[in-house]
């Protein structure tokens, strides 16, 4: 079986690469006989193999690049702040903004207020608009209106990446 894949991918990339080199596919169906491969047909499944296998990883610093998260959610409630409705500063984020749902995020001091970060799960960004005494390298907590649904979201690992607009 792994013979025919093998025969097949030969077959497939040498019509791909326009080659005159021909394979029979049904030369090595169903057989134990070995694969040989012409100089030229190897040459041109070792380019196309190692073209398609070659990617180009992000480099770490890079601000493209996508780390892994702790995420978290929060409530303007007293579980969440120890504010109380009524309070001067409840619902009042650090940076003095007021918390909105699919909006506000809590991010580390290494992350400016009004910096933009966008999660790749849940195809959002948010802007940093808060701090938390948990909110370390690391982790960003997402604000909700609801409680339930805070919960529900929990804690969750996600790609997150530093946005520079």
């Amino acid at each position: 079986m792994r013979k025919t894949i093998l025969s097949s991918i030969v077959a497939i990339i040498l019509v791909c690469a326009n080659s005159k080199v021909a394979i029979s596919i049904g030369e090595t169906k169903n057989t134990n006989k070995d694969i040989v491969l012409t100089a030229e047909e190897e040459k041109v499944l070792t380019k196309y193999t190692l073209m398609d296998s070659i990617e180009e990883p992000e480099p770490v610093d890079s601000p493209d690049a996508y780390k892994i998260y702790s995420v978290t959610a929060f409530t303007s409630g007293y579980e969440s702040t120890q504010k109380k409705k009524g309070h001067p500063l409840y619902g009042i984020t650090a940076s003095g903004e007021r918390v909105k749902e699919g909006v506000t995020a809590a991010c580390p001091k290494s992350l400016e207020f009004g910096t933009k970060v966008y999660v790749k799960e849940l195809d959002h960004t948010y802007i940093c608009q808060d701090r938390g005494g948990a909110i370390k390298e690391g982790n960003l907590d997402i604000y909700f209106d609801d409680l339930k649904k805070a919960k529900e979201f929990g804690r969750q690992k996600l790609h997150v990446k530093i946005k520079d607009d």
